[in-house]
């Protein structure tokens, strides 16, 4: 019942996203037609990196939404969380902001014998817990006996200075399509893992998913060359965390 919600809900607002594909280039247009297609025929991994493609290549808004949907039709609620989250930040559209709450959140209750929670909190009688998934940010609502408000702390996830959308641009300007992989025809999604450390450094870059031709190694290769992140921080301290990228590798004609 939960996932026909969810679906129903990012079909409705589907209706405004699509009125902001068109400023973006035809390329990616033509990979959202692409993709509705695959995932009406019921591929949907193909249709994923159709979006991904279209989405790398500034259509954000409507592709991001639609591999959303894609997502969810995997029972993948995680990435479709992740996406929907993204578009948070795109629309700030507060009907987008409701059901990511309602469904991308989960909550708990944890109660702790840690002195210093006292020592910190003097009313302190146990903590809500919600957890954003696959986002990283984790909010802890720190109550009292009567289940009154005393503080929230927030642990926030690993950025790029510049933002997201600015390091996907350079991603896209900088890889160089590898000679083996052009001669061999190699197409498709690569998945990169890596952690992003205290101070911003990128390290242990790890292929989740790789195509071949020297694809992964020229990923790795143009995100070596990027700036520190900002990093993830607990409470205002920084931490390590790690980030999942996906980039579609698509040989032009």
């Amino acid at each position: 019942m939960k996932k026909n919600v969810i679906l129903i809900c990012l079909v409705f607002l589907s209706i405004s996203a699509f009125n902001q594909v068109y400023d973006s280039k035809p390329d990616a247009l033509r990979f959202i037609d692409d993709g509705k297609k695959l995932s009406e025929n019921g591929e949907i991994l193909k249709a994923i990196d159709k979006f991904t493609f279209a989405i790398n290549h500034g259509a954000e808004e409507s592709a991001l939404l639609l591999r959303a949907e894609a997502f969810l039709k995997l029972a993948d609620t995680c990435n479709s969380c992740k996406d929907i989250f993204l578009m948070t930040k795109l629309f700030n559209d507060t009907v987008v902001s409701y059901y990511f709450r309602k469904f991308c959140i989960t909550f708990d209750t944890i109660r702790s014998h840690d002195i210093s929670l006292f020592i910190e909190y003097p009313k302190y009688n146990y903590t809500l817990l919600g957890v954003r998934k696959c986002t990283g940010d984790t909010i802890f609502s720190y109550r009292d006996a009567n289940n009154h408000f005393i503080e929230s702390t927030t642990a926030t996830p690993p950025k790029y200075p510049k933002g997201w959308k600015a390091m996907n641009r350079i991603i896209k300007n900088n890889v160089k399509y590898p000679q083996e992989a052009l001669e061999q025809g190699v197409q498709g999604t690569v998945i990169l893992k890596f952690n992003v450390l205290q101070d911003g450094t990128l390290d242990n870059f790890t292929i989740l998913k790789e195509i071949g031709g020297g694809c992964e190694v020229e990923l790795i290769r143009v995100f070596k060359t990027l700036p520190k992140f900002l990093p993830a921080t607990k409470k205002g301290i920084p931490i390590k965390t790690d980030l999942t990228y996906y980039f579609t590798w698509t040989i032009r004609n």
